[in-house]
């Protein structure tokens, strides 16, 4: 898979799901905004973390969790700032968009 598969798969899956979480809750603001932040976050976390994929001297697993783990704390601060004053709502959904791209990519890309 290349970066750019994975940039536009992780875009289509985590504005979903947070479309979907925030729809579910009544989460505001509007879905609009929601489905914005959800793109700048993946737009700005993505090719920092596709970079540390390739480069961090760590055994695969090791580097897959410390990767994902910065990936949902820097998007969680962008949820934070730009979408919601309510921190455990921006872990939420950083954390469940996360974890759902990390899943379907693997499903995608695991032999």
């Amino acid at each position: 898979m290349t970066q750019f598969e994975a940039q536009t798969l992780t875009l289509f899956v985590e504005i979903t799901a947070c479309l979907a979480l925030a729809a579910a809750t009544g989460w505001p603001p509007r879905l609009r905004r929601w489905a914005l932040v959800a793109a700048c976050a993946s737009l700005v976390s993505h090719p920092v973390a596709w970079w540390a994929s390739l480069n961090l001297p760590l055994p695969m697993w090791p580097r897959v969790w410390t990767i994902e783990g910065a990936v949902v704390v820097v998007e969680a601060v962008i949820y934070r700032l730009l979408a919601t004053p309510r921190l455990t709502r921006a872990l939420v959904m950083s954390l469940i968009t996360n974890a759902l791209s990390f899943g379907v990519g693997l499903w995608i890309i695991w032999p």
